[in-house]
């Protein structure tokens, strides 16, 4: 993934967020540029894939109608590299990798950790000048508000009007019979399933000193609605078993505990 040329999906005015600081940017608000940014990134991120449909579905004009002023806001606001990893994956689930803890004594640990794992197109997001988070992963939301946009919808027709998740999170069907399975362990790993947006590999303090990566699976709001845990030396299996749609339940093997290790 390059970190100094836009690809093509990620040119200004190819993603919904670009549409949503357009819209909402005011140049004489009382806020500095960070917190008004920060402000519209969580507004963006309350609102639901459906809701933001209808700036993705601004990303379709030729020529977009992007402005040099939201051009340069979102300049200021984003790297190449965050803009071309924001672009939605329309063949599986969104992942990438976050490095938030950079102490000297495990850093180390962390190479190693680094040198075992795999993660889908090397997304890999490490960098002490904007990823030192800590504990607050949640802010690398505030550079890439768009990580879990749009692999989850489908468009019915042309307009837009008639929009369906494509994990059948709104579907009554598929929700009637998950909720039919007998075991309460399988019923919940089906019904969770359905919410998931974005896979975030969180390399934290504990995640480097236990030598497990943590996997946050992410809603399309951007919070956590199931976590796992993962050894580097397996991620390569998961890998290839995101991109064959395996779903939670097989993954985990039935395990419905929160958090649980993953062995593949």
């Amino acid at each position: 993934m390059s970190t100094e040329n836009l690809e093509l999906d990620a040119e200004y005015g190819a993603l919904a967020f670009d549409y949503y600081i357009l819209d909402h940017w005011k140049e004489d608000s009382p806020e500095n540029s960070q917190q008004q940014w920060e402000r519209l990134v969580w507004e963006y991120q309350r609102l639901s894939l459906k809701e933001r449909y209808k700036y993705y579905h601004r990303t379709q004009l030729i020529p977009p109608e992007i402005t040099p002023t939201a051009v340069r806001i979102l300049r200021t606001h984003q790297t190449i590299y965050e803009r071309n990893l924001s672009i939605p994956n329309c063949t599986g689930i969104q992942t990438v990798w976050l490095r938030t803890c950079y102490d000297a004594d495990v850093a180390d640990k962390y190479a190693d950790m680094k040198t075992e794992a795999y993660v889908i197109g090397d997304k890999i997001l490490d960098d002490p000048t904007r990823y030192a988070l800590g504990e607050n992963w949640r802010m690398v939301l505030a550079r890439m508000p768009g990580i879990t946009d749009l692999w989850g919808l489908s468009v019915q027709n042309g307009d837009g009007t008639l929009l369906k998740y494509r994990s059948g999170l709104d579907d009554e069907e598929i929700r009637a019979q998950y909720e039919r399975i007998e075991d309460p362990d399988a019923r919940l790993l089906a019904l969770k399933g359905l919410e998931f947006q974005a896979l975030l590999f969180l390399v934290d303090r504990e995640a480097i000193e236990t030598g497990l990566v943590k996997l946050f699976w992410l809603d399309e709001y951007g919070c956590i609605a199931w976590e796992n845990r993962v050894a580097p030396a397996r991620m390569y299996q998961l890998a290839g078993a995101l991109l064959g749609a395996t779903s939670l339940g097989e993954l985990t093997q039935g395990n419905a505990t929160r958090g649980c290790l993953i062995e593949l």
